[in-house]
């Protein structure tokens, strides 16, 4: 499963997402009217399949493993940035539609809620967390 060092969001979206703004925003794209993504559908102006002009809004074309890729760097720094190095070591895999799975050991039930907690800011994204954290028993 990917990593935080084998996630590089940049490289990997560059070619076919480079309308769009942001994996974790509406994932759309608005075409310059004389480019060649502007009729990418194979409508012509104004045709049903491509809209009236001025160019409508399209959903982008992201293969999942992008956005997936993109959930899971965004993960991977909320943790990583937490005060907390239990926390930090938490590892997260991302299933696809929206599930996130937190798994690892912390040393106290606190610090299994406060890695999914960190991650609260993805819940904005429609992300499930599920928490598969295992607490030590002591």
């Amino acid at each position: 499963m990917l990593d935080s060092t084998s996630v590089n969001w940049s490289d990997a979206a560059t070619a076919r997402t480079a309308d769009c703004a942001s994996p974790m925003e509406r994932l759309d794209w608005e075409p310059d009217p004389g480019s060649s993504d502007a009729h990418r559908d194979g409508g012509s102006p104004g045709s049903a399949k491509c809209g009236p002009e001025p160019a409508r809004k399209a959903a982008c074309e992201v293969p999942l493993r992008i956005v997936g890729d993109a959930v899971l760097l965004q993960a991977l720094r909320l943790l990583k940035s937490n005060a907390y190095a239990p926390v930090r070591a938490v590892r997260c895999r991302y299933l696809g539609e929206g599930r996130l799975v937190l798994t690892g050991t912390v040393p106290s039930y606190y610090l299994k809620q406060m890695a999914q907690t960190a991650l609260r800011p993805l819940l904005e994204h429609d992300i499930h967390i599920e928490n598969r954290v295992h607490v030590e028993s002591g």
